[in-house]
């Protein structure tokens, strides 16, 4: 059986967007290239099916031009780094438009809707480069996140003949 193109969500503007209001106890920041360890970590906690390695997590993150900056949630307390998003340009692909990429919340995190304050973290970053939507592309199983996504107001964008019955199994699901 041929692999499943990645969905695509787009949100069609950014000119109102919620405000972001961080939990107590947590900061919101840019990813510095020496934090490599930590960032492959959350990584492969979010996404425990792959694996990441900090070179890994160099070439996907920092190596590629097109990602201009990657945002982490940490827990002041323990300095655990709690979700991640980068913020990618590709403006042959998506003209005007940010790409949110690699967007992830460590397991032990999950249910405290980091993954959507991350989310929403990267959409303001977008706006302040001065683009006017965004773009993201996932699987289909990965569910709570596709729900995030459509209430932070994402919509789906149907490009091959498969999306269409497979958004549809998503939203009554």
């Amino acid at each position: 059986m041929p692999e499943l193109s990645h969905l695509r969500m787009r949100r069609a503007q950014l000119t109102d967007l919620p405000t972001l209001n961080l939990p107590e106890g947590f900061l919101l920041r840019s990813v510095t290239a020496a934090e490599l360890p930590e960032l492959a970590c959350l990584l492969s906690a979010a996404f425990p099916e792959l694996i990441w390695t900090p070179k890994k997590t160099h070439d996907a993150l920092f190596a590629d031009l097109s990602v201009k900056e990657t945002l982490v949630l940490i827990e002041e307390a323990t300095g655990i780094f709690a979700a991640t998003a980068s913020a990618r340009l590709q403006p042959e692909r998506f003209p005007s438009a940010g790409y949110l990429h690699w967007i992830g919340a460590h397991q032990s995190f999950r249910g405290k809707g980091l993954g959507r304050l991350i989310t929403l973290a990267a959409l303001h970053k977008f706006r302040e480069m001065g683009c006017t939507s965004a773009v993201l592309e996932t699987q289909d199983f990965r569910v709570p996140a596709l729900q995030t996504y459509l209430k932070l107001g994402f919509e789906p964008e149907h490009y091959d003949d498969t999306h269409a019955a497979r958004w549809e199994a998503i939203l009554s699901g």
